[in-house]
């Protein structure tokens, strides 16, 4: 017997399938990070189209099949405005996107990794900044266990970099809130994307296409 369920899920990632259908990355606080399937959802007619856009906090009714979930309906609680002539803040959107979905592993529930990331969308809608996104990748890294700054520093100097002040605003992101890191200058953040993303290379393989490769 299927199981139906209730949730609250962000949209993550969009997969197109078959003719009409997407598969869909949804975190959600209970379940974790779960891969959906919504059947006719690219369809012009489609109810449930413009309520699971990437990056959309809806509430999400499930069914629960053999090899992942089948939504059923979905109502939008959140969505984010993009504007189609501010090409960074797509960028930055799809980066905060990408970072949750190659960081948080499939159906391991964790509810500071969604109250995490709806925070940062519910900010980015108001203010999208790198700062944001940074902040949101040193956070969410921290929360997985994929970061300390004993470890940071380390690399840091293997690094041979000495600018302290370069240090002082990374940890910065580190420790302060989201609401404290939006309201610092624009180019504050100016130059502390490399040496973070090139931590994120060394210490998971891994970088974030949306942002940009690090060589």
């Amino acid at each position: 017997m299927s199981d139906y369920i209730k949730t609250t899920g962000i949209v993550i990632k969009r997969t197109n399938y078959k003719d009409a259908d997407k598969i869909l990355t949804v975190l959600t606080q209970e379940l974790g990070k779960i891969s959906c399937k919504a059947k006719g959802i690219r369809k012009i007619t489609s109810k449930k189209r413009s309520h699971l856009e990437p990056g959309s906090i809806a509430t999400i009714y499930l069914i629960k099949t053999y090899d992942r979930y089948l939504i059923t309906q979905a109502n939008s609680i959140y969505n984010i405005k993009l504007s189609e002539t501010d090409y960074d803040v797509t960028l930055y959107l799809y980066s905060i996107l990408e970072i949750t979905d190659k960081l948080i592993p499939n159906d391991d529930p964790n509810p500071i990794n969604f109250r995490l990331l709806k925070k940062a969308l519910e900010l980015f809608n108001q203010t999208p900044t790198k700062g944001l996104v940074l902040g949101y990748l040193i956070k969410l890294m921290k929360i997985n266990g994929f970061y300390t700054k004993s470890e940071f520093i380390d690399f840091y100097e293997q690094m041979n970099l000495k600018n302290p002040e370069l240090m002082k605003k990374i940890f910065f992101l580190e420790d302060s809130t989201f609401d404290d890191i939006v309201i610092k200058e624009k180019e504050y953040f100016e130059k502390t994307d490399q040496p973070i993303l090139k931590y994120l290379k060394e210490k998971t393989d891994l970088f974030i296409k949306s942002y940009g490769i690090i060589e």
